[in-house]
């Protein structure tokens, strides 16, 4: 990172298994964190021995078979309060965030497999994504969620570019059609359209992506 003066997490080490050791996830969790605050955001932070992890823990490269492998983190910013992002509270709720207390997210095809949707799969917690669940947004695990029967299209919805506001992307619930993603007194929730232009606004977000580059020359 060269904003911060350091060329890699090269010093961030794993054992043979692909496993990360606790050190290692700390190094990173405190890491990643300042590095982009300083960085703003819009560098490409290199990484020559930090393996790609699945939601299970076990790494899906193992070190020495690396491979050049891009992934997009992304912030969600609010239309009408463009200092608020989408982040969480310490119980997992979902709100609008002010400044960086907002959380960074991978936005990943849907859960159900529907063509055209997507999932909001947190970063620090790779096993989580955001549902609705009594129609309030909150992060919660896909390895023992309750009523996981419909998990899946909980946490998925449709990308809708345009849909109140050029410029600005709305999301439409999958298994509730007509209920957009919106926020009220900044709590996130599944809300109908009601037409007016306060829903638009509430319901409107835009996309920072945040490019990861990781890497490997051995």
């Amino acid at each position: 990172m060269d904003c911060l003066g350091i060329s890699s997490f090269s010093q961030v080490n794993f054992d043979g298994s692909g496993l990360m050791s606790p050190i290692a996830q700390d190094l990173v969790d405190i890491l990643l964190p300042v590095a982009t605050l300083l960085c703003g955001f819009s560098d490409l932070y290199r990484t020559s021995s930090i393996p790609l992890f699945s939601c299970n823990g076990v790494s899906s490269g193992v070190i020495g078979q690396c491979q050049e492998v891009k992934t997009t983190l992304v912030r969600i910013r609010s239309e009408n309060f463009p200092d608020r992002t989408w982040g969480l509270d310490q119980n997992g709720d979902a709100f609008i965030n002010q400044g960086f207390s907002g959380n960074i997210f991978y936005v990943v095809p849907g859960l159900t497999g529907q063509p055209g949707t997507v999932s909001f799969n947190s970063v620090e917690y790779p096993c989580s994504y955001l549902r609705h669940f009594n129609f309030a947004l909150r992060l919660e695990s896909s390895q023992n969620p309750a009523n996981p029967e419909i998990y899946n299209e909980d946490a998925t919805f449709y990308p809708r570019p345009n849909q109140f506001i050029p410029g600005f992307t709305a999301y439409e619930s999958v298994n509730f059609p007509g209920q957009f993603i919106r926020h009220l007194g900044f709590r996130l929730l599944l809300n109908t359209n009601d037409g007016s232009p306060l829903f638009a606004r509430d319901a409107s977000f835009s996309i920072e992506n945040i490019d990861l580059l990781q890497s490997c020359n051995n």
